[in-house]
């Protein structure tokens, strides 16, 4: 094999692997699903083809992960919100499964629920995602009062580290269900679309 075979055979082996790994992620987000948090440019998400929950010979999860130099002061998210129209009046919970890797900083699950005059916010800060683990299911429980406008949810990642998030789903609860969070604020938030949507991305 001539030197130059060689080279050509190394660079189309490099090739594939690039394709491989590469091929299999999407910057190109299901509708629905949006990038936000305080700086979401210094995180990568998308859809992953090649890493997901579940026995099934194929399949899509979101991801999120960070870039290099990333600001532990700041986070980013992949969320999406929508109106709660089917939820009013209720307990409502979140779940969703979460494949974590080399998480340095923190991450969360996150659901919040506004009204005119104030939001409630789940955001895991008191259980945070630390480490590495494969798929887990996470969860929110939170109330939907009956003026309540808009409901969002999400992964969020702060520091160092990859996440994926697949499976999500929305149940209503009864009341012996614990709320997960009471922590609220006084800023509410635009409406979105009126129901959730690519769940499983």
């Amino acid at each position: 094999m001539t030197k130059n075979t060689f080279f050509l055979f190394r660079l189309f082996v490099l090739l594939i692997c690039v394709f491989q790994v590469y091929g299999q992620i999407s910057d190109q987000l299901p509708k629905g699903w949006i990038r936000a948090g305080s700086k979401p440019e210094e995180y990568q998400m998308g859809v992953d083809s090649a890493i997901f929950y579940g026995t099934a010979a194929t399949g899509n999860s979101g991801f999120i992960k960070s870039l290099p130099g990333v600001n532990y002061n700041e986070f980013g998210t992949l969320m999406q919100s929508f109106t709660p129209k089917e939820f009013k009046d209720k307990r409502l919970q979140l779940s969703c499964f979460i494949k974590y890797e080399n998480i340095l900083g923190i991450a969360g699950l996150w659901m919040r629920v506004d009204t005119a005059e104030e939001q409630t916010i789940d955001n895991m800060l008191d259980r945070p995602i630390k480490g590495t683990g494969n798929w887990t299911e996470f969860a929110n429980v939170l109330d939907v009062p009956k003026d309540a406008l808009n409901i969002s949810f999400g992964i969020l990642l702060s520091g160092d580290g990859q996440a994926w998030l697949d499976d999500c789903k929305f149940d209503v609860v009864d009341k012996s269900v614990p709320v997960t969070s009471t922590f609220t604020d006084h800023i509410p938030n635009p409406l979105k679309s009126d129901h959730p949507i690519n769940l499983s991305f």
